[in-house]
C-alpha cells in the first residue's frame, strides 16, 4: 500500500509571537500563550452534535527551561521516568532518536489512558536548542487523538513536526520540510 500524505493544501503556517512557526489544519481552533510554559494548543473542530464526542485531536507545543548541562538524553530519560506516574495506563509503544529537520531529537509513541478512560494515542517530538540567553530550552511537540483515530491522523501529524520551527532552529522558519 503507497504511504498516502496529508492534503497540505489544508494547512497553514502558524507563526508564534516568539518566533516559532508550525503548520497547522486551517480548521483547528488554536491559542497561544495559554498558560506559562504552554505556547500553542491546537485542537480539532468540534464533531456534529449526533457524533460521539469523545477525545478531541490536538497539538500542543510547551517549552521547558533546562537546567544547565542538562541535556537531550537526560531530560528525556526524566521524562520517561515520570509519566507512568502521571498518566494512566502509560505504555511506550516507539522511542527513537532521530534527526528531525536538522536538529536531533527523540520521538515517542505511546498509549495513555484520560481521566474520563478515553484511550489516547500520543505522538511527541522533543528536541532541545538554546533560548535567546544560550541556555538550553527543551522544546516538545506532541499530538494527542482517541486511539482508533490514530491511523487517520498519523500522516497529519507528522507533516506538522516536518514544518515545526522552534526558535533557534538552524533551517529557520521557513515551512514545512520536505
Amino acid at each position: 500500500m503507497a504511504e498516502q500524505t496529508p492534503d497540505v493544501g489544508g494547512f497553514e503556517m502558524h507563526h508564534h509571537p516568539g518566533g516559532m512557526t508550525l503548520p497547522l489544519p486551517t480548521t483547528w481552533e488554536r491559542a497561544d500563550d495559554p498558560a506559562p510554559g504552554l505556547l500553542l494548543v491546537a485542537i480539532e473542530p468540534e464533531r456534529e452534535p449526533d457524533d460521539d464526542p469523545g477525545f478531541r485531536a490536538n497539538l500542543v507545543v510547551t517549552l521547558d527551561r533546562l537546567d544547565d548541562g542538562l541535556d537531550l538524553d537526560d531530560w528525556q530519560a526524566g521524562t520517561e521516568r515520570l509519566f507512568p506516574t502521571t498518566l494512566g495506563d502509560y505504555l511506550v509503544l516507539d522511542l527513537e532518536r532521530m534527526d528531525l529537520s536538522g536538529v536531533r531529537a527523540i520521538r515517542r509513541l505511546a498509549h495513555h489512558r484520560t481521566e474520563q478512560n478515553s484511550s489516547v494515542t500520543m505522538e511527541q517530538w522533543t528536541t532541545v536548542l538554546p533560548d535567546a540567553e544560550g541556555r538550553p530550552a527543551g522544546w516538545t511537540l506532541t499530538a494527542s487523538v482517541a486511539t482508533m483515530q490514530y491511523s487517520s491522523l498519523a500522516d497529519l501529524f507528522g507533516h506538522a513536526a516536518g514544518g515545526w520551527r522552534p526558535p533557534g532552529h538552524p533551517a529557520g522558519t521557513t515551512g514545512p520540510h520536505p
